[in-house]
């Protein structure tokens, strides 16, 4: 999500989006966690925060909220522990995300500099299609001598 948004480079139009369906739908998870990921995009890193906490409370189980909670808790705020709470709950409801399963091998590198751990992640971000897991692979296993 944050991805497309930044590289369309209409994060405006995007945010004014979700602020539509959000006056049609105040309860619409899928529309705050669009609205926190544009946040996020946008660097207003503590509002996307709250955006994520709205969809959550609405649909507790959302796995891109999680994620995107996630994500703006350890790279921008460096809450890596939180962050890898987050991710194992966004794996729950959706385990073949290669996406969740990358940014949990970073973020058990950054936080816990667990390597084998976070070798097991980026294996299977690999395995399920992460572009840039199959890198992390070789560079993990080079240093932990396998």
């Amino acid at each position: 999500m944050r991805t497309a948004l930044g590289s369309l480079g209409r994060v405006k139009d995007a945010l004014d989006c979700c602020e539509h369906a959000l006056g049609i739908d105040p309860e619409d998870a899928t529309a705050w966690c669009c609205r926190g990921a544009g946040l996020a995009v946008s660097g207003r890193h503590q509002e996307a925060l709250s955006c994520f906490d709205r969809a959550l409370e609405i649909s507790p189980d959302c796995a891109e909220a999680l994620a995107n909670k996630g994500l703006t808790l350890g790279d921008q705020f460096g809450k890596w522990q939180e962050a890898i709470r987050f991710y194992d709950r966004a794996l729950e409801p959706s385990p073949r995300n290669a996406a969740v399963w990358f940014h949990k091998g970073a973020a058990l590198v950054n936080g816990r500099r667990a390597y084998s751990e976070a070798l097991a992640c980026f294996e299977e971000a690999r395995r399920l299609g992460h572009p840039r897991a199959a890198q992390l692979v070789a560079q993990l296993q080079r240093a932990l001598g396998r």
